[in-house]
């Protein structure tokens, strides 16, 4: 589990503004995504599943990863969320823009 900030982002184009620690929230990840499951807090998706791309890059680099259709939407940029990525749980803890992920059990 983590808390963090979410970075909402409809596209790759705005891939420069993802910061360490903070939950990428977007529509799918590809190969181009690679390079930020290295510093991401955690990982929201809204297509997929177990064998999508995102969640397979999110179990090798320990990072917990969930599927919530309809997430970009749901979340605000920059909204404090918590997310479970062992039992998919999403919540928003404050809608403010937030400081630096904390990381608060175990990542799934």
């Amino acid at each position: 589990m983590i808390e963090g900030a979410a970075r909402v982002m409809p596209s790759m184009s705005q891939i420069a503004e993802l910061q360490s620690g903070e939950i990428l929230v977007c529509n799918a990840t590809g190969p181009g995504w690679a390079p930020v499951f290295s510093f991401i807090g955690g990982l929201i998706i809204e297509t997929g599943g177990m064998l999508a791309h995102g969640s397979c890059l999110s179990r090798e680099h320990g990072i917990p990863a969930v599927q919530l259709v309809g997430g970009m939407r749901l979340i605000p940029n920059g909204a404090r969320v918590r997310i479970n990525g062992t039992t998919g749980q999403v919540d928003i803890l404050s809608e403010e823009p937030a400081a630096e992920a904390v990381e608060v059990g175990a990542s799934a």
